[in-house]
C-alpha cells in the first residue's frame, strides 16, 4: 500500500452504521477519505482533512446472493443522489454514501385530509393524495418520542394479572387437596 492508500479491517458488525459512519467521518477528519470496502478491508484514500458526513445504512432484506441492488436500495439511491449523497460503495446488505459537511437536508412533516386513505408501499413509505405541509411542528434532534404506554397502568394490570393467577393456583391446589381428601374417606367407608 503506497502512502496515498491506507487499508483498514472491517470490523464492525453489520447493524452497527452508526459507529460505521461516525468511524468514517473520524478517518475524513485525518485526511482519509473512504475509496472502496469489501467483505474484508476499507480502502482510504489521502486527501486534504475535512468535515465529511457519512450514512451507512443496513438492508435486512439485501443478500451477498443478490446478483444487483434490490428495489430498497435502488429506492434509497434515488432518495439519496436527490437529497445531494455520493454514492461510495454497497457491500451487499450495507450501502455507503457520503456528503461534504455542512447543511445535510430537510425533513417534511405534512398532515392528510385522510390518514385511512394512505397506503404503504413496498419499502414501507407511505404515499397519498392531498398533502398539505404541517408548520405548527418541532422536531428536535436525537431525540424520542414519549411512549404511548402509560407504565403505572400497566403496572397495575400486571399485578392485579399476577394475583389473579396466584389466587387460581391457591384454588387449584385447595380444590386438588379437598378431591384427595374425598377419595380417601370414601375408600375407607367402602
Amino acid at each position: 500500500m503506497s502512502k496515498e492508500k491506507k487499508r483498514e479491517l472491517n470490523w464492525y458488525q453489520a447493524n452497527d452504521s452508526e459507529a460505521m459512519a461516525r468511524r468514517l467521518e473520524k478517518m475524513a477528519a485525518k485526511g482519509w477519505l473512504l475509496e472502496s470496502v469489501d467483505s474484508i478491508w476499507r480502502t482510504y484514500r489521502r486527501d486534504e482533512p475535512s468535515t465529511v458526513r457519512y450514512a451507512v445504512t443496513y438492508f435486512p432484506d439485501a443478500s451477498v446472493f443478490d446478483g444487483s441492488p434490490t428495489g430498497g436500495q435502488e429506492t434509497y439511491a434515488d432518495y439519496c443522489a436527490a437529497a445531494g449523497w455520493e454514492f461510495v460503495g454497497l457491500l451487499a446488505q450495507i450501502k455507503y454514501t457520503t456528503k461534504d459537511g455542512g447543511y445535510v437536508g430537510q425533513i417534511g412533516v405534512f398532515a392528510f385530509e385522510d390518514n385511512g386513505a394512505l397506503e404503504r408501499n413496498d419499502y414501507g413509505f407511505f404515499t397519498g393524495e392531498g398533502a398539505q405541509p404541517n408548520t405548527d411542528v418541532t422536531i428536535y434532534n436525537k431525540m424520542v418520542e414519549r411512549s404511548n404506554v402509560n407504565m403505572v397502568e400497566e403496572m397495575v394490570l400486571m399485578m392485579s394479572s399476577q394475583r389473579a393467577l396466584q389466587s387460581a393456583a391457591q384454588m387449584s391446589k385447595i380444590y386438588d387437596a379437598v378431591m384427595s381428601k374425598a377419595t380417601t374417606e370414601l375408600g375407607r367407608m367402602g
